[in-house]
């Protein structure tokens, strides 16, 4: 039997949290463990898991972690995978956000997957709608379950195609090779740079169809500028610290794989729009350009404490 642990990454969040985990004491395939990864958070969350009984469960063992501080979800995940990695007792990790719902048979239908495949997620279904995703995968399939399920194999999975960290399964084997995810990106990217690094080193990603992930539909309305006859996405937020993580982290998994075109025209759309509507936020962007040219994770801090 694989030995499976879940790391639970949470920021006053508490009462999603308990929702959480009492889908996961309620998996047909119980994990060996719960790490609940707890990034400071200021709302009861340690006295919630105390009363409500969530830190002691007959047949899993649950590790509670203070970080002490916000480390963002990439430091949680870091930190999670590596504090259960370094015990060398588990097979396997199950990465969600504490507003995930894993279905009671999340874990028991990755789980087969695991001798084939090292990088595999359950299909990340809207919360509030479940003919939905929660994340659209292209332009084909949009947010639309049916036609994402209709791309499965003769396995039950989609190649290539995956919403991570949510009920995203990575193996042992897989972190050996690879390491950790990336702590310093804080928030936004450090899940498609992992996806991306896992690639280039040969493992292939892919959603099991009859796996599901409850999660709140993705609230970040994506944007079109039509720039010499071509549709060029662009987000624009209100929150310096969301905008300057998610351009320099954009940029920087973008250098990898070599889509510097494509994520620049991106930046300059941006750049336009932000300029109209507040310098300040233009400099923001201006800041994570560069720190994203040059691999620099250290600028976010100084958003943070603001």
């Amino acid at each position: 039997m694989k030995q499976i642990a879940v790391i639970v990454v949470t920021y006053n969040r508490k009462e999603l949290l308990k929702r959480c985990l009492n889908a996961l004491f309620q998996q047909e395939y119980l994990p060996a463990a719960i790490y609940i990864i707890d990034n400071n958070s200021c709302d009861g969350t340690n006295l919630m898991l105390q009363e409500e009984g969530c830190l002691a469960h007959n047949n899993i063992k649950i590790f509670y972690i203070n970080t002490g501080k916000n480390l963002g979800g990439a430091g949680g995940f870091h930190l999670g995978v590596k504090t259960a990695h370094e015990t060398g007792l588990y097979d396997a990790y199950l990465l969600m956000d504490d507003d995930g719902c894993p279905d009671k048979n999340e874990i028991k239908e990755l789980v087969p997957h695991l001798n084939k495949y090292d990088y595999i997620n359950a299909l990340v279904v809207d919360i509030e709608d479940e003919t939905k995703l929660s994340f659209a995968w292209t332009k084909e399939t949009g947010k639309d379950r049916q036609k994402a399920s209709a791309l499965q194999n003769e396995e039950g999975v989609v190649l290539n195609y995956v919403s991570p960290f949510n009920g995203t399964m990575i193996s042992k084997r897989l972190v050996n090779k690879i390491g950790y995810p990336k702590a310093e990106m804080f928030i936004y990217g450090d899940e498609i740079e992992y996806r991306n690094r896992s690639q280039k080193n040969g493992f292939v990603p892919v959603t099991v169809v009859n796996s599901i992930h409850r999660h709140p539909h993705g609230k970040i309305s994506v944007l079109y500028c039509n720039v010499l006859g071509k549709k060029i996405p662009y987000v624009l937020r209100d929150n310096p610290l969301m905008i300057y993580c998610s351009h320099r982290n954009q940029l920087y998994n973008a250098s990898t794989l070599k889509e510097y075109l494509k994520i620049f025209l991106s930046d300059v759309v941006s750049l336009y729009y932000y300029n109209k509507k507040s310098k300040c936020l233009r400099n923001v962007v201006l800041s994570a350009i560069k720190a994203g040219l040059k691999s620099d994770f250290s600028g976010h801090i100084k958003y943070i404490k603001s």
